[in-house]
């Protein structure tokens, strides 16, 4: 009795600990992801975007009742508290598992277990924010599923089956599209044991089932309501209901290839290096000694292991810009492997323990998991991550507080925090452009009136609301909307601070509130959607300084180019701006930082032609004529269009240096 009180007493320290450590690390407000939508839909009992995540809401708002903190960090607490529910549960897999292929529990190894996953990327980067917390209580469900699954196969019992149904249901309930695979798996149970199984028994596992799933009926209940946050269309009808649960707005995915299937296949081998660090090498013993111990358990491990990750990489294709979304619907193929490397852990030890080799090699593995940790924590901690909070306090600093944003990205998520928890910017109206297309053309007209808009033409019904209502409220655009220009009445879009104003051609707008913005975290942010977002105020500086340099303003394009290369982006966009600071130089006849900047830019793009042409022309106007002949044919080399006058820089270059000789 005094050692089960000592076990649980660890237990609970070492989850104290991680919870700690992920307490520190957890975001001050919300990520750059649909978090704040998340927030908003469970603090207001509002709808989330499709499927609608009625159970995650519904769960959610419990936690956003403490009187801890703000909103934000009660959600990001709850999804911590769920990964805590998680470890735990994954601790008494382990021993089980241990049991079964070893004969003993060794409780270190089970605690080694809750670190190798507690201290993994994609858990932990998960675990510390308000949208992973989906995926968390996903993980919650499936480790259910594989803990019911393991008892089942060790002793037959009918109230097991009954649980597995429940639990099934349930996590449908929470993120079908990633359960809904692994019914071939866990319906393998109700297959094995079939002959034990009467009509009475089927008739409550289908209750059962239907029970967890019963949690969609929030979705109709809440749509009638006023005032909460609902992101696309309200489930209101049978259709609209089907369409959110269905996630028919979601239908775009690039086509079967060669280069899809690589990229996502090589996006799952990233992962399983950062998640385990050198600890995968571990797998492959585990897998051999379960497969020669435990045949029941390895099957069903490998079966879950290879539907989800076929599916994922074969039928769940993703752009490559998009590969953070392989990465959260692969956690429970992650926690498979974490299974196999405990596994693998304890194999080791048992072949080790005839040479008093336990101890050293327990202490060596605790090593690897401290180093895993360390390197997983540079990663997730984001104490101090205000990029997605300031940025839409940023968007409320550039807008009037009646103002029309047309938006195709997320800001529609941020917003709504703001609008719905803040009580901020609430007279702000945000119009998806996208839905212009199709379904958000009903919710437009009943808020501000019939335009005749059209569906299927939404560039036409965006003009549309520009020239209907520039004269009566400020309009802005997201600078990857497409542009309207030439279709506006007297009007014209010009850069103001991270988007396009909708003015008349005589009004100047000041780069000015580029000075006021909030930009914490930015520059050392790691997280690619981190760096994204914050191209967009390099972007837009850029847009800035484009129009100065078409109103030969050099000095204030030269200031927003080189504040716009300080910002984090892709390496083609900072060259590109280095090319555009080195166009201003070669204007006003500074030829040695215009010659700096381009070398910027070549080593940023080896590959632009551009830039080496402008190179060589420059360094042929100087005299450096062996530098600005490498230029040339290095403009050559990457198919510079204009081929005949470099063969003439070239010639010209060649009798030059002849007559030198």
């Amino acid at each position: 009795m005094l050692k089960s009180y000592g076990n649980c007493i660890l237990i609970a320290f070492f989850l104290l600990v991680i919870f700690e450590i992920y307490i520190y690390t957890t975001y001050p407000a919300f990520k750059n992801d649909d978090s704040p939508e998340t927030i908003t839909s469970a603090y207001t009992l509002g709808i989330s975007h499709p499927p609608g995540y009625p159970l995650f809401t519904i769960a959610g708002k419990v936690f956003s009742l403490l009187p801890l903190g703000s909103p934000a960090f009660r959600m990001n607490l709850f999804s911590i508290f769920l990964s805590m529910l998680v470890l735990l549960l994954s601790y008494l897999i382990i021993k089980q598992i241990t049991f079964r292929i070893f004969s003993y529990n060794d409780k270190i190894i089970s605690f080694a277990g809750i670190f190798v996953l507690a201290f993994s990327y994609i858990f932990w980067n998960q675990a510390i924010e308000a949208k992973g917390g989906v995926f968390i209580f996903n993980l919650l469900f499936f480790s259910i599923l594989i803990y019911l699954g393991m008892r089942l196969l060790n002793n037959y019992n009918i109230k097991n089956l009954y649980l597995m149904s429940y639990i099934y249901g349930i996590s449908l309930a929470n993120h079908w599209a990633s359960m809904i695979i692994l019914l071939p798996v866990f319906g393998y149970f109700f297959f094995k044991y079939r002959k034990k199984i009467i009509s009475k028994n089927i008739i409550l596992f289908l209750l059962f089932l239907i029970i967890g799933i019963s949690a969609y009926i929030y979705l109709p209940l809440r749509s009638g309501t006023d005032g909460i946050f609902i992101f696309l269309l309200k489930p209101d009808s049978w259709h609209n209901f089907w369409w959110t649960v269905m996630r028919s707005a979601y239908t775009a995915a690039p086509p079967p290839s060669l280069k899809v299937y690589a990229y996502q296949i090589k996006e799952f081998f990233i992962l399983l290096f950062r998640n385990y660090s050198i600890l995968w090498i571990l797998i492959f013993p585990g897998i051999y000694v379960m497969r020669k111990k435990y045949k029941g358990i390895i099957y069903l491990l490998l079966s879950v292991f290879s539907i989800i990750t076929f599916v994922i990489i074969i039928y769940n294709r993703e752009r490559e810009n998009m590969m953070w979304l392989i990465d959260v619907i692969l956690v429970p193929a992650q926690y498979v492997l974490m299974l196999f490397i405990i596994t693998g852990i304890n194999a080791l030890l048992e072949f080790r323990k005839q040479m008093s080799f336990k101890y050293p090699f327990i202490s060596i593995i605790f090593a690897l998991i401290l180093f895993m940790g360390c390197v997983n924590f540079k990663r997730n901690n984001n104490k101090y991550n205000y990029i997605s909070y300031d940025f839409i306090n940023n968007v409320i600093q550039t807008l009037e507080p009646d103002s029309f944003l047309l938006s195709e990205g997320d800001n529609n998520l941020r917003l709504c925090y703001i609008q719905k928890i803040q009580h901020r910017a609430e007279a702000v109206k945000l119009i998806n452009v996208n839905s212009l297309e199709s379904w958000g053309i009903d919710n437009f007209q009943k808020k501000y009136g019939d335009l005749n808009l059209k569906t299927g033409i939404w560039t036409a019904n965006a003009i549309n609301i520009i020239n209907n209502f520039s004269n009566k409220y400020p309009i802005y655009m997201e600078s990857y909307v497409e542009t309207f220009e030439n279709n506006m009445n007297n009007f014209v879009e010009k850069p103001k601070g991270i988007f396009y104003k909708i003015v008349r051609k005589e009004e100047n707008i000041s780069p000015a509130i580029f000075d006021t913005y909030s930009y914490r975290g930015i520059y050392n942010t790691h997280e690619l959607l981190d760096k994204e977002l914050s191209s967009f105020y390099g972007s837009m500086m850029c847009e800035k300084g484009k129009e100065f340099l078409r109103e030969n303003k050099y000095y204030e394009a030269v200031k927003l180019f080189k504040k716009a290369a300080t910002f984090p982006a892709e390496n083609d966009i900072k060259a590109n701006i280095y090319f555009l600071l080195a166009c201003v130089y070669k204007i006003v006849s500074d030829r040695n930082d215009e010659r700096a900047c381009l070398e910027k830019t070549i080593v940023l793009k080896p590959d632009f032609w551009l830039a080496y042409q402008a190179a060589g022309i420059s360094y042929y106007q100087d005299k450096k004529l062996l530098d600005a002949k490498y230029m040339f044919e290095q403009a050559i080399k990457y198919a510079s269009p204009d081929t005949q006058m470099i063969e003439q820089y070239i010639s010209a270059i060649n009798k030059k240096l002849d007559n030198s000789q």
